[in-house]
């Protein structure tokens, strides 16, 4: 399956036209996604190459090409990497080692005063390193460690530096041990519950990059250069973190994994997990879809793979267009409890046609399975329908290589599969 760096990878530039072509129909699908008008930043581009240079005046006279031949190839790369920012999912999570790394220098060896982190060379060479770090967690991008150390001292770093920008707090999940590196992200996938493809590896050591490639090869591992001054170059033209929009929801994603871990805690108490549920107090919250949450819903849709029953997407301007069709219901869920906030993280579309409602999307986001949510989506619909004057709800459920979690939702709901065992659609009258 093509893939993000496949897209735009620096060694050989990729167009629009190759990149349909190279995609299979997976991918292809996706590109139905995109929308009509999106932003291409070409004065930023012009900027990067400078703009003295970035014209030649023999091309423009002879053939009206506004771009330097030497250029092209970056033009292209840039456009091309624009459409997979919007086409692919960027990376959840960025797991990172720490000697040499996010600081110079080995903690076991330098110790807290020895290490390289400050405000002269090299020390401001980690410095703006983790300052590039940060500002992906603000994006929404998980942070979490890989570290062969001793976790006692590394906390001590973290805690006592004064010249540190990343701190303990700010990485969603820590590993600080003797373990091989991939086991090490695989636990960390599993905490977080993503999925390896979601992960984006940097360390500065070439043989622990080559042994996650060889044990975890979903892992993107990012070809870390010599110097660190590159570093967060690197991190940034890998691609792998572009993405075409921002929510409320990935300002705080740090937050809502934190937040889980208590729920974690709270659940290693408690006898059952009906007892853990009923102490959660949670409370679900639903509406139609508005100018303040299309963008959260557009994402959502784009981007759920999992407890997700068709997996269709949709654009955010196709989404605009059912919302102004009254014979479409656009719905988002907001779920909150006794720990927090977790955003909005259901969306519904249902699709009235007669005496039926048709559920076109039914997706929920990964971080709040097992809470028994998806009822309570699915009660919402059912009561939408009602309201409706309908007397029939149809589901369905289309497979793909990610969502076979759900394949029974609709008939432990009480739906009948309208024909036979294998059927991908539902009735419920």
């Amino acid at each position: 399956m093509a893939s993000r760096a496949d897209v735009y990878d620096g060694s050989r530039t990729l167009g629009v036209a190759q990149i349909v072509g190279a995609a299979n129909a997976e991918i292809s699908a996706r590109f139905e996604s995109v929308p009509d008008v999106f932003v291409w930043d070409y004065a930023g581009l012009v900027q990067s190459r400078g703009a003295a240079r970035w014209t030649d005046d023999r091309l423009w006279s002879l053939a009206r090409q506004p771009v330097a031949g030497a250029n092209l190839p970056y033009a292209a790369a840039h456009l091309a990497r624009s459409i997979a920012g919007i086409v692919f999912q960027r990376a959840k999570c960025l797991v990172l080692d720490l000697d040499n790394t996010l600081w110079g220098g080995v903690a076991g060896e330098d110790g807290i005063v020895g290490i390289k982190v400050g405000d002269d060379y090299p020390g401001n060479v980690f410095k703006a390193f983790q300052q590039a770090v940060l500002s992906l967690k603000d994006r929404g991008v998980l942070l979490a460690i890989s570290s062969k150390n001793d976790e006692d001292l590394v906390k001590q770093i973290f805690h006592d530096h004064p010249d540190l920008v990343v701190r303990w707090d700010d990485f969603s999940s820590t590993r600080v041990n003797w373990s091989a590196k991939s086991d090490n992200i695989k636990s960390i996938a599993a905490e977080l519950n993503i999925g390896l493809d979601a992960i984006v590896f940097f360390d500065d050591n070439p043989v622990e990059r080559a042994e996650v490639r060889q044990n975890s090869p979903e892992v993107n591992v990012i070809e870390v250069p010599k110097s660190p001054i590159n570093y967060a170059d690197a991190l940034f033209e890998s691609g792998l973190f572009d993405m075409a929009s921002f929510s409320e929801e990935d300002a705080v994603r740090s937050e809502y994994y934190k937040n889980e871990a208590r729920r974690q805690a709270h659940r290693k108490k408690v006898s059952s997990v009906d007892e853990f549920l009923e102490g959660l107090d949670m409370e679900v919250s639903s509406d139609s879809v508005g100018p303040s949450t299309i963008a959260r819903v557009s994402q959502l849709i784009g981007k759920t793979n999992q407890f997700n029953l068709t997996t269709r997407r949709y654009s955010q301007g196709e989404i605009q267009a059912m919302l102004d069709d009254d014979t479409v219901d656009v719905r988002w869920h907001r779920l909150k409890d006794r720990y927090g906030d977790s955003g909005i993280i259901g969306v519904v579309v249902i699709r009235f046609a007669d005496s039926e409602a048709k559920l076109d999307v039914f997706l929920m986001s990964c971080r709040v399975m097992n809470r028994q949510v998806e009822f309570a989506m699915l009660c919402d619909a059912i009561d939408r329908a009602i309201a409706r004057g309908c007397t029939t709800v149809i589901g369905q459920y289309l497979a793909t290589d990610r969502n076979s979690m759900v394949r029974d939702f609709y008939e432990n709901a009480g739906f009948s599969a309208i024909d036979g065992q294998n059927a991908q659609f539902y009735r419920l009258e």
